[in-house]
């Protein structure tokens, strides 16, 4: 894959604001100019950044907020972090989900994620980053930023009810955190409609196993780290479910 020299400045610009790590960007920088890389998933990463800069060139992105898609563009380098937290060394293992930002089908507003559903219901998904500050102000201030985005950008869509579904939804999670909790709060904010008990979306979240190693992971070997940690594998070590819950967005946080 041959880059001329605009697109590899913005490459690199690019790499630089979303605070990709050294090593990573210099396998994209590589891959880019040369086809080859050594880090997994370099190539598809690649890939949909440089479709992330077209389609900010003369797509989707053209005319939206340069600070939106900056922050959107983060997922990249969070993703890249994400993989070395659970497999001890940089990768990429989300080409599945990352066609969304790079379309501009899911946006990064503040603290808090949001895609475009492509559903009848014109539902609004909301996504929770693994960095998000759970604070109610901010997530507060997301929800209101949102809208205000929307309405100058998506009109039709301003008024779309927002919808999730999570493990930070699961009613186990009173059992596991003190009153006070910002996870606690968080779900105060949503009408639970629909909850999942056997999904096991938590191993990958809570304890920083890759999805793809979550079938062959026995309980008794989860990590125990961090206080939520261990109250969890406690509870799942006694036959419990955490599983997910879906929700919809009626009050603030």
């Amino acid at each position: 894959m041959i880059l001329n020299t605009f697109s590899e400045n913005n490459l690199e610009k690019l790499l630089y604001e979303i605070h990709m790590p050294d090593e990573v960007t210099s396998d994209i920088l590589n891959y880019a100019k040369t086809g080859s890389f050594s880090l997994p998933g370099i190539d598809e990463l690649t890939q949909h950044i440089l479709k992330s800069l077209e389609s900010r060139e003369n797509g989707e992105w053209h005319n939206l907020p340069e600070d939106i898609f900056i922050a959107t563009m983060g997922c990249f380098s969070r993703f890249v972090n994400e993989y070395k937290v659970s497999c001890n060394s940089y990768g990429f293992d989300r080409a599945f989900w990352t066609t969304r930002q790079a379309s501009a089908k899911l946006f990064r507003i503040g603290e808090l994620e949001y895609e475009f559903a492509d559903d009848d219901a014109h539902n609004i998904h909301l996504h929770i980053p693994s960095d998000a500050n759970l604070d109610p102000k901010y997530l507060n201030d997301s929800v209101r930023k949102m809208r205000t985005f929307l309405e100058k950008y998506y009109p039709k869509r301003k008024d779309d009810p927002v919808c999730v579904d999570t493990w930070l939804l699961s009613p186990a999670l009173k059992e596991l955190l003190p009153d006070g909790s910002r996870i606690l709060s968080f779900q105060a904010a949503f009408d639970i409609t629909k909850y999942e008990p056997e999904a096991m979306d938590c191993i990958e979240w809570v304890f920083k196993i890759p999805s793809s190693g979550i079938g062959n992971v026995s309980i008794s070997d989860l990590p125990e780290n961090t206080t939520l940690q261990r109250n969890m594998k406690e509870y799942l070590l006694r036959g419990k479910k955490v599983g997910i819950a879906y929700g919809i967005l009626v009050r603030d946080f």
